[in-house]
């Protein structure tokens, strides 16, 4: 059976054609001011550009623009800021304009030469390969009843999940805990469920709910196939924000191991791929665009391809 490397990127993101990238970087920038998703692109008669925010001390730390990117993967604010920039006069009603680099022409060029209108097979075809290859798509109810016992990471590797399907958990990790100091190593916390339950009244569904993955389970009665019949051992790798008592906030990575968690203590999101959108297919495009490279620090340069 041939098992999805977690490691590798399931597919590419609407969200990637709205983010600032370069050939020779990891980096990826998504700025998310109100307007930006409305300026397009031409190649030839773009009428502004960005370049970094200037007398803007108090939003776009400049500092940054130094650092490599093993430095900044762990910083948990946002504090850059871009400015677009008229080239010349622009009329009432004139669209506004900038060139979104040679690689993302490239890209467009060729995605709109090998591009067909998909099928209907090839958009049922979306939702099996978000999902299973050979089965069809698996509502998170559907899995849900499916497996009143759930199955094991080691399980997993024999009869995957659909990839369309994730696992989540509902627990309390206490995200408010600060360090004073960026520890060195992963921090490794292991503790029983009864420590991390959700009170009643606490209603942050969002804050509580975890990716987690079943490295265990402990028969406790009730019948081998009953939804009450397992408790569980559970791995959730988290980020924790936190505050350095002289540079501000940075972020921890987490491993938390949590036994004793009963079954209803989890649940099943789905990932919403494979819905037979055009923005959703396989297919559609996706590149971010490029900053310039008069712009660009050398700091970020890391010599690789972009993460698209």
């Amino acid at each position: 059976t041939a098992v999805r490397d977690e490691g590798k990127p399931l597919g590419k993101q609407l969200l990637l054609n709205y983010c600032f990238g370069h050939p020779n970087s990891t980096m990826l920038l998504f700025p998310y001011g109100s307007g930006v998703g409305y300026i397009n692109h031409h190649s030839e008669d773009y009428n502004a550009e960005v370049r970094w925010a200037r007398d803007f001390d108090f939003f776009h730390n400049k500092d940054w623009l130094n650092r490599s990117l093993d430095e900044l993967k762990f910083e948990w604010r946002a504090s850059l800021m871009l400015e677009y920039i008229a080239l010349r006069d622009i009329e009432e009603g004139e669209e506004v304009l900038i060139d979104y680099g040679k690689e993302w022409s490239d890209a467009w060029e060729a995605h709109r030469k090998d591009w067909v209108p998909p099928s209907a097979e090839d958009l049922a075809g979306e939702v099996d390969f978000y999902s299973r290859e050979d089965e069809d798509t698996v509502s998170t109810d559907e899995y849900d009843s499916a497996h009143p016992v759930l199955p094991t990471q080691d399980e997993l590797l024999s009869d995957p999940r659909p990839a369309s399907v994730e696992q989540m958990c509902y627990v309390n990790l206490n995200h408010l805990a600060a360090y004073l100091h960026e520890p060195e190593t992963t921090p490794k916390f292991e503790r029983e469920y009864g420590d991390v339950a959700v009170l009643d009244g606490d209603d942050d569904d969002e804050g509580h709910s975890h990716p987690c993955a079943v490295v265990d389970r402990e028969y406790v009665g009730g019948g081998r196939t009953s939804r009450r019949g397992y408790s569980y051992t559970v791995r959730i790798e988290t980020v924790k924000r936190s505050r350095h008592l002289t540079r501000g906030d940075f972020a921890v990575e987490e491993t938390h191991f949590i036994t004793d968690v009963p079954r209803d203590a989890f649940f099943f999101a789905w990932r919403g791929y494979g819905d037979g959108v055009d923005g959703t297919t396989r297919r559609a495009f996706r590149h971010p665009m490029m900053l310039p490279d008069a712009i660009f620090p050398e700091a970020w340069r890391n010599g690789n391809e972009p993460l698209t």
